[in-house]
């Protein structure tokens, strides 16, 4: 079983306070800024973590669950990740937004990964007659 539940939980968190910090953003506290940066990049290493440790068990229904907060989570990700770039204190807390692009696209790539290899690919007639065919050729019939 996926551990969906906790997933959510920490997607809704993740999502409640990238939009909270994007109404931050114009603030000229640069020390504020990388320090909420880093909380932010570290709750996305673990969100990745759990997605990650989850792939294998995760089924359809499960991923329906959580693919609408994962795509609400990435899209205001990235609108946080812009809002620093267009900013003045970009510079300052460059490593901390470049972090912050590194993890959306790690995010992004693992849920891309559970839809289409974990949840599509499965259902592909060509693929399931491939499949079919390989384990006639292992199995020496």
């Amino acid at each position: 079983m996926c551990q969906t539940e906790i997933i959510s939980q920490s997607i809704t968190r993740l999502s409640k306070r990238t939009f909270a910090r994007r109404l931050d953003v114009l603030s000229s506290q640069v020390i504020e800024h990388k320090g909420t940066l880093t909380r932010l990049n570290n709750e996305l290493d673990d969100l990745y973590d759990l997605l990650y440790d989850s792939y294998a068990e995760m089924t359809e229904t499960e991923y329906h669950t959580l693919s609408p907060y994962l795509s609400i989570l990435i899209s205001t990700l990235k609108d946080l990740y812009t809002a620093y770039k267009h900013t003045d204190n970009y510079k300052t807390v460059v490593e901390n937004v470049e972090r912050l692009r590194m993890n959306i696209i790690a995010i992004e790539e693992i849920e891309h990964d559970i839809r289409y290899f974990k949840i599509a690919l499965p259902k592909n007639p060509r693929y399931n007659e491939i499949v079919s065919k390989t384990k006639c050729l292992s199995s020496g019939k």
